[in-house]
C-alpha cells in the first residue's frame, strides 16, 4: 500500500477575489451536470398553510445524496477550481492506494471537491425542494436558488480565507410576539413574526430537531433569529457560546422591559451555516408544551426602543468588565434550570459575583447591604431579608440539603428576578460611571464595594 499527503507543496493563502468566481462556476457547472442523474427517492413530511392552520402530509422527496457517485469533479469548472486548489498546496490529505501506484492529483482532487462543492450543493437542492413543496407541493429536481447559492459562496470564502463562517441561529418563540412587524434589537438579533409559509418551511426543514408537542416549534408564531460571524473551530463550540450568551442577554433585557419573571421560555436553537455547515442545535431547557406555563407578552415599538437600548448599554459596560458576562450567564442558567434548588443556585452565584467583592468577609452582611445600595424600586425592608433568605438558601442548594424544599420555591423566581435588576443596575451605575470599573481592575464586586463605602463615608 503507497500512501502520501498531498499537495505537497506549502501551503499558500488562499485569494478571496481567485476563489470566489471559481466556488460559484463549480457550484452552478455540478448541479447542471447532476440535472442528468435522477435522484433516489425519500420520504418527507412537509408543511403548507391550510385554512385552519398549518397542514401536514408525507410526500415522497429527493434523495439527493445517491447521485454522489454518479459524478466525480470532472467538469472544466470543477477541474479549475481544484487546480487553484493544488497551486496553493490547499485541503492536504494523506490517501493511500492499494493497487501499488502512487497517490494522484486526480485522486485527491475529490477531497476539496467532496467538502466546498458537493455538500453545499446539497444543502442548497433540499432547501430549494423544501421551498417547493411549502409553496406548490410538488419540488423540481436540482432547482438552486441563486441568492442562496451567492450566500453559500460568501460563507465558503470567509471560511477558506478568513477561517470565519457565518451563523445563522433560529429559536421559535411560543409566548412573545412583536406587535408592529420584525425588530432588529441588537446587530445581526432580530425578534420576528412568523407568517404561515415561514413557519411552514422552518418545520419542513427542521422537525426532526423537535419533538411533536414541542411549543417552540408547533405552537409558536414569531422567533428569534440571530445572524453572526464566528471563527470557525473543530467543534462548533464558540458558535453554540455565542448564541446561548445572545439568548441570555435578550432574556435578561425582555425581562427588566416586560416586567416579567420569565419573558420567554427557549426550546432546541437551530444553528447552521449558509453554505450548509451544520453547528449542534443547542439544547439547554425542557421543550415540552405541557411542562411550562405560557403567558404571552407583546412588543410593540416603544418596547423595542427600549429593548435596544438597555442591549446598548449592556454592550458598552461589558467592554469595561467580564464580570457582566459572567452574571448573564448565571442569569441565562437560572432562566433554563427546571429545579426551584437550581434556579435559585444560579440566581445567588450571579447576585454574588455583583455585590461582593473578593475578599467577602462577613458574606451575608455586605450581600444584604450590597444589595440594598444598587438595586432599585424595591422596598427596603422587603429586599433586605429576602437577599438574606437567598443567600442563606444558596448555602443548603450548592451543598445538597434536602431541607427546605418550599423555599426554594418561595424564593427561586425572585433570586432570578433581583439578579436581573442588580445586572441592570450594575450597567446603568457603570455607565454613569458612579462604580469605577478601571480603578476595581475590571471586578465589579470590588467596584461595587467602593461605591457603598463612599456612600457611606460621604459628608452629611
Amino acid at each position: 500500500m503507497n500512501q502520501k499527503i498531498l499537495p505537497e507543496t506549502p501551503t499558500l493563502p488562499l485569494e478571496a477575489t481567485r476563489i470566489r468566481p471559481l466556488l460559484r462556476d463549480a457550484l452552478r457547472a455540478a448541479r447542471r451536470d447532476f440535472e442528468s442523474v435522477t435522484p433516489g427517492a425519500d420520504e418527507w413530511v412537509i408543511f403548507r398553510p391550510g385554512s385552519d392552520g398549518l397542514n401536514s402530509e408525507r410526500v415522497s422527496a429527493p434523495n439527493y445524496r445517491t447521485a454522489f457517485n454518479h459524478l466525480a469533479a470532472n467538469s472544466a469548472e470543477g477541474k479549475a477550481l481544484t487546480d487553484y486548489l493544488w497551486e496553493r498546496g490547499a485541503f492536504k490529505a494523506s490517501l493511500h492506494r492499494d493497487d501499488g501506484q502512487h497517490p494522484t492529483q486526480e485522486g485527491w482532487a475529490t477531497v476539496p471537491w467532496s467538502e466546498i462543492v458537493w455538500r453545499p450543493l446539497l444543502h442548497l437542492t433540499n432547501l430549494a425542494a423544501a421551498k417547493d413543496f411549502v409553496a406548490l407541493g410538488s419540488f423540481r429536481a436540482w432547482r438552486v436558488d441563486d441568492d442562496d447559492l451567492e450566500a453559500a459562496v460568501d460563507d465558503l470564502v470567509d471560511q477558506l480565507c478568513e477561517r470565519h463562517c457565518t451563523i445563522q441561529a433560529i429559536s421559535p418563540i411560543a409566548n412573545l410576539r412583536p406587535e408592529d412587524g420584525p425588530c432588529e434589537l441588537e446587530p445581526g438579533v432580530f425578534l420576528e413574526t412568523w407568517s404561515p409559509e415561514t413557519r411552514s418551511l422552518f418545520l419542513t426543514q427542521y422537525r426532526k430537531e423537535y419533538l411533536s408537542d414541542d411549543s417552540r416549534s408547533w405552537s409558536s408564531f414569531g422567533a428569534i433569529r440571530i445572524k453572526t460571524r464566528a471563527a470557525i473551530s473543530d467543534d462548533g463550540s464558540p458558535a453554540t457560546a455565542t448564541i446561548a450568551a445572545t439568548m441570555d442577554r435578550l432574556k435578561w433585557a425582555l425581562m427588566m422591559t416586560m416586567g416579567a419573571a420569565s419573558p420567554f421560555n427557549e426550546g432546541p436553537v437551530v444553528i447552521r451555516t449558509p453554505s450548509g455547515g451544520r453547528v449542534q442545535t443547542l439544547r439547554r431547557a425542557d421543550p415540552l408544551a405541557y411542562n411550562r406555563a405560557h403567558v404571552s407578552h407583546s412588543v410593540r415599538a416603544p418596547e423595542a426602543e427600549k429593548l435596544r437600548a438597555l442591549l446598548a448599554n449592556l454592550r458598552a459596560v461589558s467592554m469595561l468588565s467580564e464580570d457582566f458576562d459572567a452574571a448573564l450567564w448565571a442569569f441565562g442558567r437560572a432562566c433554563n434550570a427546571q429545579l426551584s434548588r437550581d434556579i435559585l443556585l444560579d440566581a445567588a452565584i450571579g447576585l454574588e459575583m455583583l455585590l461582593l467583592p473578593k475578599e467577602h468577609g462577613e458574606s451575608t452582611y455586605k450581600f444584604r447591604l450590597h444589595g440594598l445600595a444598587i438595586i432599585a424600586d424595591e422596598n427596603p425592608d422587603a429586599l433586605y431579608k429576602d437577599l438574606g433568605d437567598i443567600y442563606g438558601l444558596r448555602s443548603k442548594a450548592a451543598h445538597g440539603a434536602a431541607s427546605g424544599e418550599h423555599k426554594f420555591r418561595a424564593d427561586a423566581e425572585r433570586a432570578r428576578t433581583l439578579l436581573g435588576k442588580a445586572i441592570l443596575s450594575a450597567v446603568m451605575l457603570a455607565e454613569s460611571k458612579q462604580i469605577d470599573l478601571h480603578r476595581s481592575k475590571r471586578d465589579i464586586g470590588d467596584a461595587v464595594t467602593a461605591f457603598v463605602r463612599a456612600r457611606l463615608t460621604r459628608p452629611t
